[in-house]
């Protein structure tokens, strides 16, 4: 058999899928599959396919009824070349058939699978979810070796979700938030083993991809042998919510999920991003220019002050450290009109302003949310995605006054400012015709070089199955609603910039908050961290205050590293706006500062740089201009936060390692680490220097040892 050939066989009741990585084992006696590595170990086992009904009777693979497979003639799609084998299970009395459509690629590790729901009967059939794949309740499990104690879990999910990324446990369960919002894809690493399994899904064409994961405790009744069995992860599953009506005679099909259990986390990883970068028209090289580094003026608690915004213009204009002819360094002032500047005329007074100190001018804006209490909202309320009225809600005049046939504007809470406001419909020809001219104003009248899309309403409000929404156009889901409104975006950025035959530079579409895998190919930065909710340092006076939140830097940076693998790949990064002024501790600022240089992407200042002081400004200086290339994380997926990074720099002359070590804890650490892990190719000494010290420490070869590094401190 050659290295690139794909055989399968009929051993008994076995379908046996043999590729150079790994086999698949179809059980026609079950219906359940094993997936088995290279090494012969089982990664998956007993995997299954389950539906659930509108009436929420659920009907798997494993229940009794007919099985049979066949293969399909070899065929050529975006990937490759495709070996295509379909099983099909026909459950007695069900009146459907689900097919399981496995694609195996020679000369590629991962396996791509989709799900067929068939209608057998002659009246049409509700279907609530589909299981793409899963593990079978009684029997099944995902297993890395060792125990889940051993395993580190990460599921993506959108920026304003709390994120998953931790260490597994027996009794561990995705909680409801977890899985409220999409999961796009995740990996299960063996700490020990250093086998792990990444998931997740390549199409987004209809329905939210989802989610979950669970590890059973051992402690229950039953025999050791079973227990051993179902030892490991054994809740486990890629779904849809689809409640979707399937016509008599027709087929539903699932999104495409991936699976891919060869070689290192890492290198999976990157083979699951490359997967989805070759069906879009994602980054290309000549896109990969510096990043931006910009001065953002915003404020989550009160509207901003239009004087002291052109206040703060001249200063940084005249400041002797980020003026904006220095190359590298801070070319841009981003405007913000969603919790910043009030007004039409403060904006283009600000924008003006901008653009006679030489900055380029970034606009924020958030298209798709209104004020409750706005004149669009009351005399147009059919211009807002709906929700169906409660009866015993409804109080306030201009809330009813808002109601129609059932229905009012659908709203959601802004997480940074906790305003409620209601979602516009970008499927309504009017609201299409607002945004097209607002767009359109901006890149020509401001003259925009980038524009950061706030998508949190649509984010928040769009993607939660409990909600009994619609909307102008109802044949579109609520994932297509979603990307509708980003291509409207992204066409009429592209329509303004054509009209404007003296523009020489590319305006780039900036998401904030987007969930991803609907934005592929449509915006050019994307924004994986939401923003601190400590935009200034003056916001608080307690140091540990940004330390522990959640979207404080030591949450933001392990969170941010799981995202690298996309990082000019599918887009360019956002990082984020940082704060580094005083009274934030100098260690703190080190941290912040070390991580925005090495994130490799765009850094906004949020600082006021009026009262910053010489000293943070000269560090602030110092990582300008920035690299664009993120450090890799050689810890990433051993540590809860990664300690170490780093950074490989070469000139004509000489090659330099950037190694950023982390201490995240409240106390003193020591930490070391050889050299190899750095993927330095030679052997050799090496001289060391301290970046923030300006010290050098020494020569050094194969290890290296840190000793007493302070407690929140960056080296």
């Amino acid at each position: 058999m050659r290295p690139d050939d794909i055989a399968v066989s009929r051993q008994g009741n076995l379908v046996v899928i043999n590729h150079n990585k790994f086999e698949i084992k179809f059980n026609l006696a079950r219906g359940t599959w094993d997936y088995i590595d290279e090494r012969g170990d089982t990664i998956i086992r007993n995997g299954c396919t389950e539906v659930t009904l509108g009436d929420g009777s659920v009907i798997k693979t494993e229940n009794a009824g007919t099985r049979e497979f066949a293969t399909q003639p070899t065929t050529t799609d975006v990937f490759g070349e495709c070996h295509q084998i379909r099983f099909s299970c026909e459950p007695t009395d069900k009146g459907i058939r689900i097919n399981t459509y496995l694609n195996c690629y020679g000369d590629q590790p991962a396996i791509h699978l989709k799900v067929g729901v068939e209608n057998l009967k002659t009246e049409p059939l509700q279907l609530d979810s589909v299981t793409v794949l899963g593990v079978s309740t009684n029997r099944g499990a995902v297993s890395l070796g060792g125990t889940p104690a051993d395993c580190h879990l990460f599921i993506n999910m959108p920026p304003v979700s709390p994120g998953v990324s931790k260490k597994l446990y027996d009794g561990f369960l995705l909680s409801e938030t977890d899985t409220m919002h999409p999961s796009q894809d995740g990996v299960l690493h063996n700490t020990e083993s250093g086998k792990a399994l990444v998931f997740g899904f390549l199409t987004n064409e209809r329905w939210w991809p989802r989610i979950q994961v669970g590890c059973q405790g051992s402690g229950r009744r039953g025999s050791q042998s079973s227990n051993k069995k179902r030892s490991g992860v054994n809740l486990w599953k890629l779904y849809h919510q689809c409640k979707q009506q399937c016509d008599a005679g027709a087929e539903i099909v699932s999104e495409t999920a991936y699976v891919n259990f060869t070689g290192s986390a890492k290198a999976a990883y990157e083979h699951y991003t490359a997967r989805l970068a070759a069906q879009h028209d994602t980054l290309n090289t000549q896109d990969r220019a510096t990043p931006l580094t910009a001065w953002s003026f915003s404020s989550t608690s009160e509207p901003l002050d239009p004087d002291a915004v052109l206040t703060q213009i001249d200063t940084i204009a005249n400041h002797p450290l980020f003026q904006p002819s220095y190359p590298g360094g801070v070319n841009y002032i981003q405007v913000d009109t969603v919790s910043g500047l009030q007004t039409a005329a403060e904006t283009d007074t600000v924008v003006k302003k901008v653009q006679e100190t030489g900055f380029k001018v970034g606009v924020r804006i958030n298209p798709f949310c209104v004020p409750l209490d706005s004149k669009l909202v009351q005399n147009h309320p059919d211009r807002c995605i709906q929700k169906q009225t409660n009866s015993q809600n409804g109080k306030g005049r201009s809330r009813r006054r808002t109601a129609h046939n059932g229905y009012k504007p659908a709203t959601i809470h802004l997480p940074d400012t906790g305003t409620e406001v209601a979602l516009l419909d970008a499927s309504h020809p009017e609201v299409q015709e607002q945004i097209r001219e607002q767009i359109k104003h901006i890149v020509n009248n401001y003259g925009c070089s980038f524009i950061n899309v706030d998508f949190t309403g649509y984010t928040i409000g769009l993607t939660h199955t409990s909600r009994d929404l619609r909307w102008h156009d109802d044949n579109l889901t609520a994932l297509q609603l979603y990307r509708s409104a980003v291509e409207l975006l992204r066409e009429t950025v592209d329509a303004a910039c054509l009209e404007d035959s003296s523009r020489k530079e590319k305006v780039l579409l900036t998401g904030y908050n987007t969930i991803s895998s609907v934005s592929l190919g449509r915006i050019d930065i994307n924004a994986p961290l939401l923003n601190s909710p400590f935009p200034t340092a003056a916001a608080s006076n307690r140091a540990s205050d940004q330390w522990h939140h959640q979207r404080g830097i030591k949450q933001r940076l392990t969170r941010y590293a799981a995202h690298l693998r996309e990082h000019n790949v599918l887009w360019r990064h956002l990082f984020g706006e940082i704060s580094v002024d005083e009274p934030r501790p100098v260690n703190e600022a080190i941290v912040e500062l070390t991580a925005a240089a090495l994130s490799g992407g765009a850094v906004f200042c949020a600082d006021q740089i009026a009262t910053l002081t010489p000293s943070r400004a000269a560090s602030l200086a110092k990582i300008l201009p920035l690299v664009g290339e993120p450090a890799t994380p050689i810890d990433l997926y051993e540590e809860p936060f990664p300690r170490i990074w780093c950074l490989p720099v070469s000139t004509s002359h000489e090659t330099w390692y950037l190694a950023a070590i982390f201490n995240w804890n409240d106390h003193e650490d020591d930490v070391y680490f050889k050299l190899d892990a750095l993927e330095s190719s030679e052997s050799k000494d090496f001289l060391v220097h301290d970046f923030w010290m300006r010290q050098y420490l020494g020569k050094v070869s194969q290890n290296v040892s840190l000793l007493n590094i302070p407690p929140r401190s960056a080296k």
